[in-house]
C-alpha cells in the first residue's frame, strides 16, 4: 500500500522522518498551503497514484486561519468538503492542526489558537460528514506542551513528530482503521 501526504508544512516537513511510515510515501505537501492550494496537489496526486490505491494523509487549516490569508471558515469548510469528495473521504486521514505556541510568535503574528480552533472545528464537522478519519494532532502533542513545537511556535519539533508519526503510521497501515478524534 502507498501513503500520500498532502497539505501544508505539518506534513511537508516530515521528509527526514519518513522511515517511520511503514509504506511507500509520496509527499506532495507544501509549506504555506491553504485549502485553495489543494487543487494543485490533487493534480499531482493523480500523477502520483498511477493506479495504486492508498491512504491520503491531509494536513490543512493552520495557514487558512491566518487572517491575512482572507480565507473564511466557510470557504475553508467548503474547499475541504470538495477535496474529500474528490478523494473519497473514506480514503483520507485528516491531520487536525496542532495549534501554535502563541508566546513564541512575534507580536504581529497572524495566528491565534482561538482562530485555529474555529478552522479545526469546521474541519472535524466536514470529516464526519464525508467519513474521513481524523488524527487530533493537538491532542497528541498536548502532553509535550511547547516542547512539541519548534522555536518558531508554529511548526512541530522532533518531539512533536516522534509523538505524531507513529499514530499516522498505525492508522495509515490499518485495514480497518479506528476513527480518531470524533
Amino acid at each position: 500500500m502507498s501513503v500520500v501526504f498532502m497539505g501544508d508544512s505539518h506534513l511537508a516537513r516530515v521528509r527526514r522522518s519518513l522511515a517511520v511510515i511503514n509504506a511507500e510515501v509520496r509527499n506532495l505537501a507544501v509549506g504555506g498551503s491553504t485549502v485553495v492550494d489543494l487543487e494543485t496537489q490533487l493534480r499531482e496526486l493523480d500523477d502520483a497514484r498511477e493506479g495504486r490505491e492508498g491512504i491520503v494523509n491531509l494536513s490543512i487549516g493552520t495557514n487558512d486561519a491566518a487572517p491575512w490569508r482572507g480565507i473564511s471558515v466557510d470557504t475553508f469548510a467548503n474547499g475541504l468538503a470538495g477535496t474529500l469528495t474528490t478523494l473519497g473521504g473514506e480514503d483520507v486521514i485528516y491531520l487536525a492542526p496542532p495549534g501554535v505556541v502563541e508566546e513564541r510568535l512575534p507580536a504581529d503574528a497572524p495566528w491565534t489558537n482561538a482562530a485555529i480552533d474555529d478552522y479545526r472545528s469546521a474541519a472535524l464537522d466536514v470529516c464526519r460528514i464525508h467519513g474521513a478519519q481524523v488524527i487530533r494532532a493537538d491532542d497528541i502533542v498536548k502532553p509535550f506542551g511547547p516542547n512539541a513545537f519548534s522555536e518558531d511556535g508554529v511548526h512541530l519539533s522532533g518531539t512533536g513528530y516522534r509523538a505524531l508519526l507513529p499514530v499516522i503510521n498505525t492508522l495509515s497501515a490499518s485495514e480497518n482503521p479506528v476513527p480518531q478524534g470524533r
